[in-house]
């Protein structure tokens, strides 16, 4: 609400009947903006104000005059009815009236759907569909370039091939491994088997059976010395008496020393076998058994540390087969992102940054084909018309 007190101060400083009754009118005008309000009010303010002045000067011709015819005129010239009738009416009501203002810019809608390029890196658009086409959902929008992708995909390919190999290669050498882990144990023990074995026919039959050899032949030998004295005594009874030759009773004497000798012999191969081959001989078994399970422990070992390391390069050959699988399937999802289709329907709108639109940006950086784009860059909108 704006008053026309200015207009009343104005009346007051003139000091004329009309003027008051004219001014004193209250005005009030209602508007819906201010700024507009000021304005006007302004406006009105210089209308009245030309007016006033108006009347100033109209009045100091009237002065003039009065003093001349004014015992004639002045009372029906400045007759309040004749001034007021002739005066200017108009009648104010409040009412709104419409603001509009000027600016340049773009129209945006509240809620939009960005197509993002996905591609990682830098690539080039190779087809681009034209701004403000209408699209339904799963309609192709753009094309980026896949020629580097697909070169990366063809070497990842070919390391696939040679990786599956290699963890083929190494499953079966840890199958062909762990058979020959098995059979070299098997062969351990069986070792330690038959030194035990061997220790056990030595302790309980061969040295028994040496044993028992070596007291026969002594016993053999005593025999044979009994003899061999019984035909030398006879021998030498009969050689006195000449009943034999020299020769006769000679050889008679030499069988009889030789049979003391085969005895002598077979006493001393007892007393060595007992003190020396015997236990020589048993050392030697137990410790063919003791390196027998020893070896055995080894193979055992070995079989592990073999058996691990082949482990360890399945597993590692396995480990480069996924990671060249993943890389595999990473490159075809980026081959797959290439093409970029519509989430929803829409129309096209090509991405400018700040929401200026393509065309304020550069021309290296406008949305064109052509144009290098980069990851996560928004290419375009598909603005929410429902």
């Amino acid at each position: 609400m704006i008053s026309s007190e200015w207009v009343l101060r104005f009346g007051e400083r003139l000091r004329h009947p009309l003027m008051e009754s004219r001014m004193t009118t209250g005005m009030s005008v209602s508007i819906a903006n201010p700024s507009a309000l000021s304005e006007r009010a302004g406006f009105t303010a210089k209308k009245k104000s030309r007016r006033a002045w108006r009347w100033v000067v109209g009045l100091v011709v009237l002065a003039g005059v009065a003093f001349g015819v004014g015992p004639w005129v002045a009372p029906t010239w400045f007759s309040p009815v004749n001034a007021a009738a002739q005066a200017d009416r108009f009648t104010i009501i409040p009412r709104d009236f419409a603001v509009v203002l000027k600016e340049k810019g773009e129209l945006k809608a509240s809620k939009s759907t960005d197509i993002i390029c996905e591609v990682e890196g830098r690539t080039r658009i190779i087809s681009l569909i034209p701004e403000g086409t209408a699209v339904k959902e799963g309609d192709l929008l753009v094309t980026l370039a896949s020629d580097q992708i697909e070169e990366k995909t063809r070497q990842e390919e070919l390391k696939e091939s040679n990786a599956i190999t290699a963890y083929e290669s190494a499953r079966t050498e840890l199958e062909i491994q762990r058979d020959r882990n098995e059979s070299d144990n098997r062969k351990a023990q069986l070792q330690i088997e038959l030194r035990k074995l061997e220790l056990e026919r030595y302790q309980l039959g061969d040295w028994e059976r040496q044993l028992k050899d070596h007291h026969i032949a002594i016993d053999q030998a005593k025999i044979a010395l009994e003899r061999r004295r019984e035909d030398f005594d006879a021998s030498k009874q009969l050689r006195e008496k000449d009943f034999i030759t020299e020769t006769e009773y000679e050889e008679d004497d030499f069988n009889y020393k030789r049979a003391q000798w085969d005895l002598e012999k077979a006493e001393k191969a007892l007393d060595v076998l007992e003190k020396y081959s015997h236990v020589s001989d048993l050392r030697l078994k137990e410790s063919d058994l003791e390196e027998a399970i020893k070896e055995a422990d080894r193979v055992r070992k070995t079989a592990i540390a073999e058996e691990a390391k082949k482990q360890r390069g399945a597993e590692g050959t396995e480990k480069e087969l996924a990671l060249v699988r993943e890389q595999l399937a990473k490159l075809r999802g980026q081959k797959e992102k290439c093409r970029l289709t519509a989430p929803t329907q829409g129309f096209v709108v090509y991405y400018g940054g700040g929401g200026g639109g393509g065309r304020w940006m550069s021309n290296d950086s406008q949305i064109r084909e052509g144009a290098e784009v980069y990851e996560r860059q928004i290419l375009m909108q598909l603005p929410d018309t429902s």
